[in-house]
């Protein structure tokens, strides 16, 4: 690969060039990781970096004790820097260095498994993957017989890949190691939720921000991209985090899409080919609810003749709500009571977004229209072809009014709104009444 396209050094490079004022003037870092983790990036730089980097080091691992928190999350965050520093044996550290270094590793080996001991059966499946994973790490680079027997990964065991940024830390250390085949499962899932072209996670949208029509940048965007070694436009555009000094220089040789399974079963009800994406809920993932804006009862990615465009079902769900498929059509089953009469906010209804809406041209029943009626189909059209949705009533008396407006989904955390947006707009409620919202994608 050509190094001027190679993500991990194009995202390593931009790191140094942000960083190097704080390390190498007054700056302090947050936390001991955070240092070790800056110090691997300028080793990696070479020449006036490469030699501040190890007095820097020298200085560290000089400290007596040793830096510890009683936090385990602390081992978890300082144990990839310290295994990567051991494994950069040609970037000049001294031998008395790599000793204590090794030393050290063997320390926060130990806390985690004083944390995993005093824990136990309360530690989150999550967090013991990542302790034994680390473990595992450990292990093989300090020379242990007694490696830990390893849990399969599945993306199914993450809240969700943009949020959990130190998994990769692992995957990529563990890669390092020889380990790979650990996390290849995993691999193969997150292969499948990630777009080249946009440089973004795709799903699971259980909690996803967005910037405009597209998910927002999150640290597991650079990660992905090193591992596929695509660059996509908004990542360019972004400074990486500090994380980048541990970013494989070769990206990884996923298997080809023959091999990999059709679908995601575990994530959620998924239908993906080669120009849709497309996830909705799944029954007791309003466990989110206090991350509403983020939440998704469903969202869609077109790719066709223009820009990707998404779509979402989005909304504060009160009461009872259900998401299923027909075919290519899903149907969203909502009800309203009282509460709605009055509602300002139409975010704070379930609603239809797709966007960007530059390039899309919505109908009413093939005339132009902001206002629409139960039963009337919303023609969506573009160069990704068409969207249809129709609002029906399925139970109760009340009286509402459909709306279709220039607006945001409520995920946009930043950028200005960029989606058309339908909704149902309550007159008169009288009790209970059940909505369905129907998709379908021509």
């Amino acid at each position: 690969m050509d190094q001027r396209s190679n993500p991990a050094v194009h995202f390593r490079q931009k790191a140094a060039k942000s960083e190097w004022q704080r390390f190498n003037g007054s700056g302090s870092f947050a936390s001991v990781p955070e240092e070790l983790l800056a110090i691997l990036l300028f080793l990696k730089e070479g020449g006036q970096y490469r030699e501040c980097a190890l007095t820097r080091l020298d200085k560290v691992m000089s400290e007596d004790p040793l830096p510890v928190d009683e936090d385990p999350y602390f081992a978890l965050r300082a144990a990839p820097p310290v295994a990567a520093l051991l494994q950069a044996q040609s970037l000049g550290i001294r031998t008395a260095v790599q000793e204590k270094l090794r030393a050290y590793l063997l320390f926060l080996g130990a806390n985690l498994q004083e944390s995993m001991r005093k824990e136990g059966a309360s530690l989150s499946r999550f967090l013991r993957i990542r302790i034994e994973l680390t473990l595992s790490i450990a292990a093989e680079l300090l020379g242990d017989e007694g490696a830990l027997q390893q849990t399969s990964l599945s993306i199914d065991d993450f809240f969700h890949p943009q949020l959990s940024p130190d998994l990769f830390t692992l995957l990529f250390t563990l890669e390092a190691v020889g380990r790979r085949h650990v996390g290849q499962d995993l691999l193969q899932s997150l292969r499948l939720v990630w777009s080249d072209e946009q440089g973004t996670f795709l799903g699971p949208p259980l909690c996803s921000f967005h910037e405009g029509a597209l998910p927002s940048v999150q640290r597991a965007d650079f990660w992905m991209s090193c591992l596929t070694g695509t660059l996509g436009e908004k990542l360019k555009r972004k400074a990486p985090p500090l994380e980048s000094a541990l970013y494989p220089d070769k990206p990884f040789a996923f298997p080809s899409s023959s091999s990999m399974p059709a679908s995601v079963p575990s994530i959620a009800d998924n239908w993906i080919n080669p120009t849709h994406s497309l996830f909705t809920y799944r029954r007791g993932d309003l466990r989110l609810k206090p991350y509403w804006r983020a939440f998704h009862l469903v969202r869609g990615f077109i790719s066709g003749n223009g820009p990707m465009v998404s779509f979402s079902v989005q909304g504060k769900v009160e009461g009872e709500v259900a998401v299923s498929k027909d075919g290519l059509a899903v149907q969203v089953r909502f009800s309203y009571t009282g509460e709605q009469v009055g509602v300002a906010d139409p975010t704070d209804l379930i609603g239809f977004y797709v966007g960007p809406r530059s390039g899309i041209e919505y109908t009413v029943n093939d005339c132009r229209s902001t206002v629409f009626n139960l039963g009337d189909i919303l023609s969506f059209k573009g160069g990704f072809g068409e969207i249809q949705v129709v609002f029906s009533q399925i139970s109760g008396t009340s009286t509402v009014c459909g709306h279709m407006t220039a607006g945001a989904r409520p995920a946009v955390e930043c950028g200005d709104g960029v989606d058309w947006v339908a909704y149902l707009r309550p007159v008169k409620l009288e009790a209970k009444s059940d909505f369905l919202m129907t998709i379908s994608v021509k």
